[in-house]
């Protein structure tokens, strides 16, 4: 087996973040590697491969000097097989930020669903409604819920084309009684919550642009009617979504509902966007819309990169999903996040924790 050392450069600032071999300050590399990054550390005495700014490229001079002509490819390729896996590793366990480009699109693509992984770089015109199908249906299959799939034909979300806000709005409404209008941006919690006691769901209607088909960083038609309005069709989730916007408005006229409001937002958010399911056998089900809508959010469920702790509302509020700072312990390289045996269940938590 191949041994494998820490290498740590701390004498000069790596590139920028994006740039995948800034990672290689930590990361799991063979021994004949001691990695440098520009001219800057030409002071360093042995120099057995530099990394220059194109990502993936090292130099052919240093190639030559460490291991001969013949041994670059195989070194060249060693050396991209471990960066592109310490970078995806970083991602994923959240210890980097995934900053949508669609450089890094087709990387996580091609790492994580090679079969694809071509797809975005070749299909820069295509419509991205038809990219957004092939790299999630088959995660959302697989880990979201059935009421999320079922909704999707239900509103005809497996069509190439995204159906109009109009057209949706036509088949929820039939399906469950819910309508559906148009919003160019998020609303305030207070007003969100109270549209939802009304069976009115506030949806943006733009989507997203190609740089960010894999990673969403704001909401987009695509969230809207994959990660919340599918579920609406649903009777069980229908019910859900409305009792969480009525607590929010009986909470609102309590007299000490300065002291709870803020809090109950910060878990009915976290149960809207982040919600999982657990079944008696351990299976994961994410129904929260961040996560069901999100390629790299079920990537994460699929590869254990997400662990779940039992839902609460005061294990939400001090955990990093809330508040950062919180000094709460996490397990090593994984995202923290909360399951239920049922939406039931997670009513019941909360109106005992509210009413307490």
């Amino acid at each position: 087996m191949e041994q494998l050392r820490e290498v740590r450069i701390t004498t000069y600032p790596v590139p920028s973040i994006w740039n995948p071999v800034a990672f290689v300050s930590r990361a799991k590399l063979p021994t004949e590697f001691d990695l440098v990054f520009g001219e800057k550390n030409a002071r360093y005495p042995i120099v057995y491969a530099e990394i220059s700014k194109s990502p993936f490229k090292a130099r052919r001079a240093a190639l030559q000097r460490a291991h001969g002509a013949n041994e670059i490819r195989t070194t060249n390729a060693k050396l991209e097989a471990l960066l592109r896996a310490d970078t995806l590793h970083r991602v994923l366990s959240g210890i980097d930020p995934m900053t949508p480009t669609l450089a890094n699109q087709v990387f996580w693509a091609s790492m994580l669903m090679p079969e694809y992984g071509e797809s975005i770089a070749a299909a820069i015109n295509e419509d991205v409604w038809k990219l957004l199908l092939a790299y999630n249906l088959p995660l959302i299959h697989q880990f979201g819920t059935k009421a999320q799939y079922d909704g999707m034909r239900t509103l005809g979300l497996f069509d190439l084309q995204p159906p109009t806000l109009s057209d949706i709005g036509s088949r929820l409404e039939q399906a469950s009684g819910w309508r559906v209008i148009p919003a160019d941006k998020e609303l305030e919690p207070r007003q969100f919550l109270q549209l939802l006691s009304q069976k009115i769901f506030p949806a943006v209607t733009k989507v997203r642009p190609l740089h960010a088909i894999l990673c969403g960083y704001e909401p987009d038609y695509w969230h809207e009617a994959v990660g919340h309005l599918s579920l609406l069709t649903n009777p069980e989730f229908s019910e859900f979504y409305q009792w969480c916007g009525a607590l929010f408005e009986r909470v609102k006229d309590r007299p000490d509902a300065s002291t709870y409001l803020s809090k109950l937002f910060k878990v009915l958010w976290i149960v809207i966007e982040y919600g999982i399911l657990k079944s008696p056998d351990g299976q994961l089900q994410a129904f929260g819309g961040a996560l069901a809508s999100s390629f790299m959010a079920l990537q994460r469920l699929k590869l254990g990169y997400i662990v779940t702790v039992p839902f609460h509302p005061e294990t939400v509020l001090r955990s990093r999903m809330v508040d950062p700072e919180f000094p709460t312990r996490r397990t090593k390289g994984k995202i923290e996040l909360f399951h239920a045996e049922s939406l039931e269940s997670i009513k019941r938590t909360i109106n005992e924790w509210i009413y307490f």
